[in-house]
Formats: C-alpha cells, structure tokens, sequence
C-alpha cells in the first residue's frame, strides 16, 4: 500500500478545510480522500475524481458558449426594437388636412 504520511494528510485535509469555509462544496472530495486512504490507491481516485470534475468544467464551459451568443443577440434584438419604437416611425401621424 502505498498511503501518504500523516502530516501530508493533515495538511490536505486542512486546505479542503479552508476551501470550505470560502464556500466550496467538498464533501465528495472529503469522502473520496477517506476511502483512497483507507483502500491504498488514494493517487487512482484522485486522478479519476480530477477526470470528473475537468468533464464537468468542460460541459459547463460549452453550456455558457452556446448561451451567450443568444444573450447577446436578443439584447441586440431589444436595442433594435427600442430605436424603432423611441423615434416613432411606426407611429407616424396622420394630417389633418385628409
């Protein structure tokens, strides 16, 4: 087996402590620590549990790229519809000379 001496562990579990306390969910990471440990192949999980987290990173990342070209273009959409409305041309009035 193959563990990491005890002040290795302690100063890991001391950052994921402090990535807690800023508001960091690691309560997977804190389990998947534990089990490594306990089961010897705790640089496996780590690599797998970096594996998931990077999949999860890249579909956010494609989630936001084919959002905010929609975003933009409805904003563009709404700056377009607000100068047609605001000079009023649609609304042109009719002469009372008819």
């Amino acid at each position: 087996m193959n563990k990491l001496p005890p002040q290795d562990l302690a100063n890991i579990y001391l950052q994921l402590a402090r990535l807690e306390k800023a508001g960091m969910p690691i309560i997977n990471a804190l389990k998947l620590l534990t089990t490594g440990e306990h089961s010897g192949s705790l640089a496996e999980i780590l690599l797998h549990y970096a594996k998931l987290e990077s999949e999860d990173i890249a579909l956010h990342d494609k989630m936001l790229a084919s959002w905010i070209p929609r975003i933009v273009y409805a904003f563009v959409v709404m700056w377009i519809v607000y100068g047609i409305f605001s000079s009023g041309v649609p609304m042109s009035s009719i002469p009372d000379d008819i």
